[in-house]
């Protein structure tokens, strides 16, 4: 699947680089938003590689959207002179 019929999906692959988090750590935090509602995960393989898509619940998306807000507001308040 294109890179772009992934993102009209929603779902995204975990990279194989070296700056990105060890696949053990994705995993057991994938797990955990998933146990939480809010991520969705599916695995299959391409060819004879396992694969892990991941991509975000309604309500992952919602809790997000939540914390990007508190985010934005926290940075209001620390840039405002005293």
């Amino acid at each position: 699947m294109r890179a772009a019929a992934r993102r009209r999906l929603g779902r995204v692959r975990h990279p194989a680089t070296s700056s990105a988090p060890c696949d053990s750590a994705v995993s057991k935090h994938g797990r955990t938003l998933e146990y939480a509602g809010n991520l969705e995960i599916r695995k299959g393989a391409v060819g004879r590689r396992p694969r892990t898509w991941l991509r975000l619940s309604l309500v992952g998306r919602d809790a997000l959207r939540d914390h990007l807000t508190w985010l934005t507001n926290l940075s209001h308040t620390i840039d405002q002179p005293l």
